[in-house]
C-alpha cells in the first residue's frame, strides 16, 4: 500500500497560519510511524469556494 499527502487551505487567515506546512509535516510523520510508502505530496493553497469565480485569480 501506498499514498500521496495532499495539503489543503482555503482562507488567507490558514495561509498566513502556515497550516499547509503543519499538514505536510503531520501527514510525512503519520506515514513514516506506521511504515505507508508516501508517493508524492500536493498542495493546494487555493482560494476559498465562497469567492465568485470571476475574481479567482
Amino acid at each position: 500500500m501506498s499514498t500521496v499527502l495532499l495539503a489543503r487551505v482555503s482562507t488567507d487567515d490558514q495561509v498566513d497560519r502556515g497550516t499547509i506546512d503543519n499538514q505536510i509535516e503531520f501527514g510525512t510523520k503519520y506515514c513514516d510511524l506506521h511504515e505507508i510508502p508516501l508517493q508524492d505530496t500536493y498542495k493546494d493553497d487555493g482560494v476559498s469556494g465562497t469567492i465568485p469565480l470571476q475574481k479567482k485569480t
